[in-house]
């Protein structure tokens, strides 16, 4: 079988040429040059008068057609574009075909649309061809051709129009399926000697979408797939014993402890000392004396105004004529408390601080005592005191070495320190070196013990609970016990401690239970200590006794 168009030798199934690409039985009827079917702004003449004279149907639809314009007024014919989806190239291929179908040698009616605004393809119907041509056609005839008869093309339908689907359409997003719970993988066999850091992840389906509440979700978009938690790895650990603290370190730890409670006792004394028997706080609990039971307090067996009056040598000097009961109501109405506080203040004051010069009381200094308060003894004895009797008391006074019972220097030759030295031990600077000291003893008792954390406890708590006692007892002894003596016994220096001394045994006591509780908090640890490591071996007896 051979091709119409371009003669070429085709199979008998063939439906289209392999060589031209015509369809099988079709005739090439296009034309070699595609007319410009544009709109004639001349008057076109009744479509009913337009006849074939034999020049050949191109050449006389080309006369019918206006010539080749280049204008741009000229426009093509409504009836391509008439298509309501602009679908210029399938209106001008309808229009090609209908005019190739419609030539024929017996010049059959040419159908050409017509142009309308609604039908997308509308056709108007020409009649017979005549000899007459339309005043339109010009007169000049071309060469007539001769074609041969094409057969009937056939008849396509008519193409669906294709509606744009609107823009404001969007794909519907699924909706998000529930998230699966989290599945946790059993726990691997421990690897010896490898740690590993916990990493967990949420595991997840795959392809699950994501949750509802994610707003940017994308319907392209993947969802996230989630690997399986990893468990941490562990390892068998072995519990290495550890060694007992030998003896020999135990007992120097223990003589540590020891010498640091004596070194922590002497801090805490110092300091009550500083803060508690200060030259002003004397002065004023001396005034805050009784003077009734000072004079009546017992001295060496008699009354201080007793020891006093003999002392003095007060009856000697006046003749015996002032009786020791008129010299014991003379020195209740003077100021002695005062007087002597004036003095112990001083002697504070250079001893603690180191402020005054030696405050050693001489003769002629508790004379003037006497001569000082004449007035009160003219009002009280019934003998005028004249000055050669406070003149004799002041011999009596030098006779008897009454004034070196309060020097400074033969309380230094007694005790073998210079007292002008002792504000040194006093000072804040001796204070801090000794802190220093009890921290650092503190320090050597955990190397001493290997830092075992049961034996620093104990020993720690052992100091303080020893240093605490200490100082309470002190603390006791001054403000409690000095009272009890002097009621039971009535010796004037116990009532001396118990009114000037009744500050620093406040503080101590103070000081004392502070490192009592210091102490008891060790100890309590100590105790938990001991409990848990009677609990571990119970429960190793009885895991020993499960697996056995």
């Amino acid at each position: 079988m051979k091709c119409l168009s371009c003669g070429a030798e085709l199979d008998d199934d063939s439906i289209f040429c392999s060589s031209c690409g015509k369809k099988v039985g079709e005739p090439d009827t296009s034309p070699e040059i595609i007319p410009d079917f544009r709109e004639d702004t001349s008057p076109v003449a009744d479509e009913n008068n337009i006849r074939f004279d034999g020049t050949g149907p191109f050449e006389e639809v080309k006369n019918i057609l206006p010539e080749n314009n280049d204008s741009d007024d000229n426009e093509m014919p409504e009836a391509i574009f008439a298509d309501s989806y602009d679908n210029t190239v399938a209106a001008i291929d309808e229009a090609l075909e209908a005019l190739n179908t419609t030539i024929d040698e017996t010049q059959q009616d040419i159908v050409l649309p017509e142009p309308e605004t609604e039908s997308p393809e509308p056709e108007a119907a020409l009649p017979e061809p005549e000899n007459k041509v339309s005043e339109s056609v010009p007169a000049e005839k071309e060469p007539e051709l001769t074609l041969p008869e094409p057969e009937p093309a056939p008849v396509l339908p008519e193409p669906e129009p294709v509606i744009p689907e609107p823009e404001s359409k969007k794909e519907e997003v699924p909706e998000s399926a529930p998230i699966p719970p989290l599945v946790k993988a059993p726990k691997p066999e421990p690897e010896k000697h490898h740690h590993a850091p916990p990493v967990y992840e949420e595991k997840f389906e795959p392809n699950t979408p994501p949750p509802a509440y994610n707003n940017n979700y994308e319907p392209n978009t993947p969802p996230p797939v989630y690997s399986e938690p990893v468990q941490p790895e562990y390892i068998e650990e072995v519990t290495i014993p550890k060694k007992k603290v030998g003896a020999i370190r135990l007992t120097g730890a223990g003589l540590l402890a020891i010498f640091t409670t004596l070194v922590l006792i002497s801090l805490s004394l110092l300091f009550c000392i500083k803060i508690g028997v200060t030259g002003d706080i004397l002065q004023k609990r001396t005034k805050k004396m009784d003077i009734n039971t000072v004079l009546d307090a017992d001295y060496n067996g008699r009354s201080l105004s007793d020891a006093i009056y003999n002392e003095a040598g007060f009856g000697e000097a006046t003749q015996e004529k002032v009786s020791k009961s008129d010299f014991r109501t003379y020195l209740s109405k003077t100021d002695l408390l005062a007087y002597a506080g004036g003095f112990i203040k001083d002697y504070a004051d250079y001893i603690l601080i180191g402020e005054s010069s030696d405050p050693s009381v001489t003769s002629n200094e508790l004379a003037d005592f006497f001569i000082n308060n004449s007035d009160v003894a003219d009002d009280t004895f019934d003998y005028q005191v004249k000055i050669s009797d406070y003149n004799k008391v002041r011999s009596n006074f030098e006779a008897k070495g009454t004034a070196d019972n309060f020097s400074i220097d033969k309380w230094s030759n007694k005790i073998n320190f210079e007292l002008e030295n002792a504000n040194f031990i006093f000072s804040y600077v001796t204070l801090g070196i000794i802190l220093g000291l009890v921290i650092v003893l503190l320090i050597w008792i955990i190397v001493a013990v290997d830092k075992r954390g049961k034996h620093v406890v104990s020993l720690y708590g052992s100091v303080f609970a020893w240093s605490g006692t200490v100082m309470a007892l002190v603390g006791l002894a001054v403000v409690a016990g000095a009272s009890i003596a002097h009621v039971i016994t009535g010796e004037f220096v116990f009532y001396l401690c118990a009114s000037l001394l009744l500050p620093f045994g406040v503080f101590a006591l103070c000081i004392g239970a502070g490192e009592l509780l210091i102490g008891f908090i060790f100890k309590r640890i100590r105790t938990g200590i001991r409990n848990k490591e009677k609990r571990n071996k119970a429960v190793e007896k009885a895991l020993a006794g499960t697996a056995v």
